[in-house]
Order: C-alpha cells, then structure tokens, then sequence
C-alpha cells in the first residue's frame, strides 16, 4: 500500500468460472466467521492445481486475486484465481 509493505505466501492457484450457478463463489467470502474462514481455505485447496504446502489459519489475512482467462474450458466466464496468505 501507499504507507505499508506485506510479504504472502500462495495458498492455492485454481480455476473456477463467473458463472454463480456453476463455479466456487470465491469473491463473497467476506462474513468473517471461523466455519466460513475455514470452509473457504478447503475449498481452495481442494480446487488447487498445486499443493504449495500452505494452509491459513482463522485469523491470518488473505489475498485474493484473479483475472479473466478465456483458455481454461469456461469460455467467456473463466477465472484464474491465486489465495494467499499475508506471512508479516
């Protein structure tokens, strides 16, 4: 940011698609609860393409970033998404 520097760690890489009938809502994880927290970092790692060793625990902050990719079977709707977790 403008007044702090983070280092993070990748969790999980994974594609998913937009489309909100079909693919893993990843950008409505925001309740903050411990089941939601953990529901969604064994979502992610079960969706991973690699095994990066990395699993957050409640409370450790996450970065989730991810860019349409039209290549990965979803057409139109592909998302490619990296999870990671802010390590200091």
């Amino acid at each position: 940011t403008l007044t702090e520097y983070h280092t993070y760690e990748i969790v999980a890489v994974f594609t998913t698609t937009a489309d909100p009938a079909v693919g893993f809502r990843y950008h409505l994880f925001a309740d903050g609860t411990q089941q939601a927290y953990d529901k969604f970092v064994s979502t992610c790692k079960e969706l991973s393409m690699y095994d990066t060793g990395i699993t957050p625990v409640y409370g450790q902050k996450l970065l989730t970033l991810s860019t349409c990719d039209k290549t990965i079977g979803y057409g139109k709707d592909g998302r490619l998404v990296v999870v990671a977790r802010r390590i200091y």
